[in-house]
């Protein structure tokens, strides 16, 4: 179950593919996951979360066409712009894939992502997807002409929303606020009028 499988103590369900020295023994030592250097040394996954920058995914794909478990797992790409259609055109005929969006607030626990299916995924392979990432968030499954658009929104409004909290800051501040006190109050406002929104349906 994703439960299970997401347990702090189930490092071992995990290996991370990272060519950077520095970087394995950080998540090694950090997390107590297995860490390789090379796909070439990955052995079989039931899932290949492909989170790499857009501008090298289709080599890190290249370099996985010898693995043969690949055209049975669920792929899952996090590459923002790239197409299902693109990306499976690089992977074995058949390969489930379903395409993420996330955003930075996965890393407390609260994200929006949003997702999508390739034209071999199935209805399941999706909702095992939004379990995974409702797992730090909520995640919505969508059709994917509406990933660019929800992208703009949950990928681009963390910074939007930042902006928003400065600008109140930077006011309160301008009016003789301390800063410490001008960026709690702003902070405090937006979490707290989200907070609201959220639990009221408004």
């Amino acid at each position: 179950s994703i439960v299970s499988f997401m347990r702090k103590d189930a490092a071992g369900n995990f290996v991370v593919v990272e060519p950077g020295d520095e970087r394995r023994a950080y998540l090694s030592a950090t997390y107590g996951v297995p860490c390789i250097a090379d796909v070439a040394e990955l052995q079989g996954a039931d899932v290949v979360l492909l989170a790499v920058k857009p501008q090298v995914m289709m080599d890190v794909l290249k370099s996985m066409e010898p693995l043969a478990f690949v055209a049975d797992a669920l792929c899952i790409s996090i590459a923002a712009g790239l197409s299902t259609a693109k990306l499976e055109a690089a992977l074995p005929v058949g390969t489930h894939l379903v395409r993420v969006m996330p955003n930075i607030a996965l890393l407390v626990g609260a994200g929006a992502t949003t997702l999508c299916a390739g034209a071999w995924a199935t209805d399941d392979d999706a909702q095992t997807v939004r379990d995974l990432f409702g797992c730090i968030g909520q995640a919505f499954i969508v059709d994917e002409d509406m990933m660019d658009a929800t992208g703009a929104i949950n990928g681009c409004g963390p910074a939007y929303v930042a902006a928003l909290i400065e600008a109140l800051a930077d006011a309160g501040d301008a009016q003789g606020l301390d800063r410490a006190l001008a960026e709690g109050l702003a902070t405090q406002t937006v979490l707290g009028t989200a907070t609201l929104m959220v639990e009221r349906g408004q």
